[in-house]
């Protein structure tokens, strides 16, 4: 970027590193834009684990009552965008970046009252149903970017806006902190009493309806019947409510089920971890079975760039990650059977588990690296401001 960067102010809900790839996705651009000389505000509703690191890189944090724009009360909602238009024009913003569809309306209310151009990022897929207050702010946002392909095209398609709208951006991965350990795989394995000679096949992400996760502990019973007690399933994850997503408790079915499977043994829970690189080292495979569209399918990516095979179900944005040679780690969602075939030619071929991680670290590097991605994301945002 030559000249004086302009200063962009961002909208969040809820900067916690618990709210999942969303978060850590905008924690990569922040952090990545302030680096680069970038001056950046974050408006964010509910104060979380993320701000004192955005403080500490010199990015301004200040708390709006965000939610207004959700609960449509409009007195607040009035206040909430009169607040960051006033804050925007005293800091001279040039850009006002929406992290997510559900913060649109105000976003487009701040882009109509200062003037300034506003692009969202759209890290998950169409809502079934999408409100009239959503479609409004969406409608009157300049630009998009979609972590994939197959978002960008769901999206036009439920907003009647056309594709060039729709920048696709695939998510970042810092290669650095997300890489082959040897060190940290013996003592994450050591710290859930796992030997070297067992085999981890590991979940991480919400633990949730449409993860499949209950699909994944169907397909241990029958491995644990061939391999005995030399296999392990570590499932990384909560079902927690927060400010950004209302579950039912899934974990306790989850347990339930691998009981009624006789299988409670070889399944640990972990709960949430943020130091989740250690356990995708401990993992000789990792698996994300989504029964429902996964837009991109972060965890995929994090275990590639560990250098171990991630086996995936056919849905959403996944075959762009997953693509070429690493073809062969999908599977069709909700197939119990599938999952078994595929899991069980990893754990008898030790060769091609060590072929595709090397092949998937290999397409991380060379594709979504974060200094690869924050070039693409700056090109974007220069172009909305040329």
């Amino acid at each position: 970027m030559t000249g004086n960067p302009p200063t962009a102010l961002f909208n969040d809900l809820h900067p916690s590193r618990s709210n999942g790839g969303e978060e850590l996705v905008l924690r990569e651009i922040l952090l990545g834009l302030a680096a680069r000389g970038w001056r950046c505000l974050l408006a964010y509703h509910e104060w979380g684990d993320l701000v004192p690191e955005y403080e500490a890189a010199g990015i301004e944090c200040r708390r709006f009552d965000l939610k207004a724009a959700r609960l449509a009360a409009p007195r607040l909602f009035v206040r909430s965008v009169a607040g960051q238009v006033l804050w925007a024009r005293r800091e001279r913003v040039g850009l006002l970046y929406c992290n997510s569809f559900n913060r649109a309306s105000m976003t487009a209310t701040a882009k109509i009252l200062g003037g300034v151009p506003a692009i969202c990022h759209l890290h998950n897929e169409p809502p079934d149903y999408l409100s009239r207050q959503y479609r409004w702010g969406l409608n009157r946002l300049g630009r998009f970017i979609a972590v994939s392909g197959w978002n960008a095209a769901e999206w036009s398609r439920t907003l009647g806006l056309p594709r060039e709208r729709f920048a696709v951006l695939h998510n970042a991965i810092d290669t650095s902190r997300f890489r082959p350990d040897d060190n940290a795989r013996s003592a994450a394995r050591q710290e859930v009493g796992v030997g070297p000679d067992c085999f981890v096949i590991g979940y991480c992400g919400r633990v949730v309806r449409g993860k499949g996760v209950d699909v994944l502990v169907r397909a241990m019973a029958p491995l644990v019947d061939k391999k005995n007690a030399a296999i392990k399933l570590l499932i990384i994850g909560s079902d927690a409510q927060n400010i950004l997503h209302y579950n039912e408790p899934v974990v306790p079915m989850l347990k339930e089920l691998a009981a009624e499977l006789g299988i409670a043994d070889h399944v640990v829970f972990l709960g949430v971890r943020h130091d989740v690189e250690r356990w995708y080292n401990a993992m000789d495979a990792l698996v994300a079975p989504a029964t429902t569209p996964d837009p991109f399918c972060l965890v995929v990516a994090e275990a590639l760039a560990c250098g171990r095979p991630a086996i995936a179900s056919r849905v959403g944005g996944v075959p762009e990650v997953l693509n070429g040679a690493l073809d062969e780690l999908m599977v069709p969602p909700n197939d119990v059977d599938a999952l078994v075939v595929a899991l069980q030619r990893m754990i008898d071929d030790a060769q091609q588990r060590a072929r595709l991680g090397t092949l998937g670290r290999e397409a991380v590097e060379k594709n979504l690296a974060v200094p690869h991605y924050l070039d693409r994301l700056e090109q974007i945002l220069e172009g909305m401001l040329a």
